[in-house]
């Protein structure tokens, strides 16, 4: 089974990775620049991405050789775990549009 799966480097998605690698081919989406520290020892075991789910035209782009192979999506990419710093238009960037995205993708 071929697994796409975004906001793999938190607390959910990198239990997530462990579990799903040694059973299944996974991509994961990361954006650039994303702290990796709790999926280290995975990355170079997996199929790593690197676009940003927020604009459908690269990540159309950067998913165009894969995306007909996928199987299931798992959207675990949030914005707002932590609300001290909380922006709305950032939340609604990230949660909705996101969001919207990955469905648009998963009809290719």
């Amino acid at each position: 089974m071929n697994i796409l799966v975004t906001g793999g480097t938190g607390f959910i998605g990198s239990n997530l990775w462990r579990q799903l690698l040694p059973n299944h081919t996974v991509f994961f989406i990361l954006r650039k620049g994303t702290n990796t520290w709790r999926i280290k020892n995975l990355i170079d075991k997996c199929n790593i991405i690197f676009t940003d789910i927020s604009d459908y035209k690269i990540l159309s782009k950067d998913t165009a050789k894969i995306i007909g192979s996928i199987d299931v999506t798992v959207h675990l990419a949030s914005y707002g775990v932590s609300t001290q710093k909380f922006d709305l238009d950032q939340g609604v960037e990230t949660n909705i549009h996101s969001t919207l995205n990955l469905l648009k993708l998963s009809h290719l």
